[in-house]
């Protein structure tokens, strides 16, 4: 196509499909990327001494130049992608799209990561998965699979979400381990709570800024909006608290007709089952 691999004058073992695709650095002595695939419009455009990089799809990695050992396929996948960046796998439309400072990534999904700016070692599975981790503060070892999963959040570091939804809403959910359809889904303005452990389809649904809890089980601690310090474990266990802390309710529906109240202890199907904080 037209300014395929038009300054491309010292490379080598290179394939480049489309137009502007491989175009290369406006200076000839730098242009010598090597082992590089290029298909689509502008794919790899800005490449200069790159290497081992793969880009399939309209703008894919186009702004990359020094960078090596890339995958980006899907249309924009990796456009920001400049200098010095290595080992990153973004694959979907919109993948990864903002990263200027990344290492070791895998986005897989349309616009997983999108908002991404920099981190290490991070994998984002789904479609609008993760979309701005990374934007406040440098992602490392975040793992996000699902799909929807974890839309707002701006912070990171230490976290696993895994199910559909699953952490939708909130800026920060640091140091949390969250699974489970629409598990810790958050409400609308919420800062999301951080250092939790949840696992559940439901579970801690309505979190605002509930920490160091630790929910198991479907809808366990469903209604949770500030309370922190409760260990729920049972389907419904804790279901309808909202704002109480450092309880403990073990066995299926136990505590479930607690609606406040702190330092509580049932254990046992249906135990306390009828609210009583006494």
């Amino acid at each position: 196509g037209p300014h395929t691999a038009k300054n491309m004058c010292s490379g080598s073992y290179n394939i480049a499909l489309g137009d502007c695709a491989m175009e290369g650095s406006g200076t000839f002595s730098d242009a010598t990327a090597k082992c590089n695939l290029a298909f689509g419009k502008s794919a790899l455009r800005k490449i200069s001494s790159g290497c081992m990089n793969i880009a399939m799809g309209d703008n894919a990695g186009c702004s990359l130049t020094t960078g090596h050992s890339n995958v980006m396929i899907g249309n924009s996948a990796g456009t920001s992608l400049t200098s010095g960046n290595q080992n990153n796998v973004f694959i979907g439309t919109d993948a990864g799209r903002a990263s200027t400072d990344s290492q070791g990534n895998t986005f897989i999904g349309c616009r997983a990561g999108c908002e991404f700016v920099s981190g290490t070692t991070n994998v984002i599975i789904g479609e609008t998965s993760g979309v701005k981790i990374g934007t406040a503060d440098e992602a490392i070892g975040v793992v996000v699979v699902g799909g929807t999963n974890l839309v707002e959040s701006t912070s990171a570091g230490c976290m696993v979400i895994i199910g559909r939804q699953a952490a939708y809403r909130g800026t920060d959910h640091r140091n949390s381990i969250i699974m489970g359809f629409c598990t810790a889904y958050g409400v609308t303005g919420c800062t999301g709570g951080t250092s939790n452990i949840v696992m559940g389809t439901d579970a801690m649904k309505c979190n605002q800024t509930g920490c160091y809890n630790f929910l198991f089980g479907n809808c366990a601690g469903k209604l949770i909006s500030t309370g922190g310090h409760n260990v729920f474990v049972g389907g419904y266990a804790g279901c309808s608290i909202g704002a109480g802390g450092c309880n403990v309710f073990l066995g299926k529906d136990a505590g479930k007709s607690v609606t406040t109240g702190s330092n509580l202890i049932a254990i046992g199907c249906g135990a306390l089952s009828a609210e009583d904080t006494n």
